[in-house]
């Protein structure tokens, strides 16, 4: 027997949130769901690309040195911007990236 635990809802209600469509889930036909879900990637790395393009054209228009930031910023050293110290970096030099 099938187990129908709240668990299966709940992943039911995600599946229906990641169609990213306006109605009513329930309306829509199953393969549009299942592209929409199966293009979750692609819209992740389009969105990251354009947050990312959007952080270097601020950073270029205000005048910032992209080595200076990551030597002020980089706090441990290790050659690399924790998602911490990135995030850090963003809030202090007022980088609007909720757009």
């Amino acid at each position: 027997m099938h187990d129908t635990a709240v668990t299966d809802y709940i992943r039911m209600n995600r599946i229906a949130g990641f169609a990213f469509m306006q109605g009513h889930a329930k309306k829509k036909k199953v393969a549009e769901v299942m592209y929409r879900i199966n293009d979750r990637a692609a819209m992740k790395e389009r969105i990251e690309e354009q947050t990312l393009t959007h952080i270097a054209l601020y950073l270029d228009k205000q005048g910032y040195n992209l080595n200076e930031l990551f030597k002020r910023f980089n706090t441990d050293q290790d050659e690399f911007l924790s998602d911490v110290e990135l995030f850090e970096m963003l809030e202090i030099i007022h980088v609007n990236v909720n757009q």
